[in-house]
């Protein structure tokens, strides 16, 4: 590389690529650059004696004009009573190799330039609705034999024909990547990415919607969510959650938060199937507006919670609240926990409403009757 530096002072210094260069009388100077094949990036610094500088960026494009190398067998393939020869050949070049083809016919070669073996899939992307559960099929072929296949390191039975089938299980309302790698009884290995994303269905445009400041603040106090087929138990809420996914939780847990009052947003889970509010600061009032719509609920867990405690100072005693006539909203609880809750049969309010419940949980309470329960 030759070039020329011109200033109105003297140039103190000249770098290309960061190694300093001479220059003569004129500000010429010369640099040899040893090119890779493809992009060689140059970087010219010039800096004068009052400490001005320059920079100038160049790339120089060095195009490989030797062919790819096509490596066979020296020895010529001989076979009797045979209708099929597998050949087995290697594909060497300087970069990238861009196409093979043998009698026309288009092979994929893997790093090294030998031909792996192929992983036959529906797609790369794939998009499941109403599930959390996916079964990847698809097939390996290889003119060798397959010697083994793994998706995330594990192993993957085949059929004769090369089929698996794989089930996933997807985070609800994003997305997971799969590896599959392959490899054949030569030892010639290929891998192959797949994603697979779950999508929510849209709610309806009636229904209230929770907004991000609602899973922020689910997010924040550790609040723990289930969806259909997965562990009851639940796991923390993600902050990036699909509102709409989440809407469709199952089970929610908003245990040990000594909450007074229940949220707002309580109220727009109208698929819970089990809901754990025990261990709070609860009084009765605050159950009635987000329970209203729960219509599927099952399980219902309000124990340790003082609903129907009792003050005093001196001869004087609070009167105690009733619970609100909620039980006829949620007439699908099979069980329901009300212990710790301080109440007596009154205070419960007409359990009759609800027909199917089989397991009701009423220890350490002020029932001196239980016969006046009405259930």
């Amino acid at each position: 590389m030759r070039g020329q530096i011109i200033d109105q002072s003297d140039i103190a210094t000249v770098t290309v690529n960061g190694q300093r260069v001479s220059l003569d009388k004129q500000g010429y100077f010369s640099y040899d650059i040893a090119l890779q094949i493809g992009k060689n990036p140059v970087q010219i610094i010039a800096k004068d004696i009052f400490n001005n500088r320059a920079r100038q960026s160049i790339t120089l494009i060095n195009k490989e004009t030797k062919p790819p190398q096509i490596l066979l067998p020296d020895v010529i393939a001989k076979q009797e009573n045979a209708t099929a020869y597998t050949l087995r050949e290697q594909i060497i070049d300087d970069t990238d190799i861009a196409t093979v083809t043998v009698n026309g016919q288009r092979v994929r070669l893997n790093k090294q330039g030998y031909n792996p073996p192929q992983i036959l899939l529906p797609k790369n992307k794939i998009i499941v609705k109403d599930t959390t559960t996916y079964t990847l099929r698809g097939q390996i072929t290889d003119d060798t034999g397959v010697a083994s296949v793994s998706i995330d390191g594990q192993t993957l039975p085949l059929d004769k024909q090369g089929h698996f089938s794989y089930q996933v299980t997807l985070p609800i309302g994003r997305k997971k990547h799969i590896q599959i790698s392959a490899t054949d009884i030569e030892n010639n290995s290929t891998e192959q990415k797949i994603s697979i994303k779950h999508r929510c269905t849209t709610n309806d445009a009636k229904e209230q919607r929770l907004n991000p400041q609602d899973i922020a603040t689910m997010h924040r106090y550790k609040i723990k969510v289930a969806f259909k087929g997965e562990d009851q138990s639940g796991s923390i809420i993600p902050k990036d959650i699909n509102p709409s996914c989440l809407q469709q939780a199952e089970s929610l847990d908003l245990s040990h938060l000594e909450m007074v009052y229940l949220p707002n947003w309580l109220a727009k889970f109208t698929q819970l199937r089990k809901l754990d509010i025990s261990h709070n600061q609860l009084s009765p009032k605050e159950l009635s507006a987000p329970l209203r719509n729960m219509r599927v609920l099952e399980n219902l867990d309000i124990s340790h919670n003082p609903l129907f405690k009792e003050t005093c100072w001196f001869r004087w005693c609070s009167i105690k609240p009733t619970m609100p006539r909620i039980w006829q909203h949620i007439r699908g609880l099979r069980v329901l926990k009300l212990s710790h809750t301080g109440g007596d049969a009154k205070n419960y309010g007409d359990l009759s409403h609800i027909k199917n419940l089989y397991q009701l949980e009423l220890n350490h309470n002020r029932l001196r009757n239980i016969g006046r329960l009405k259930l």
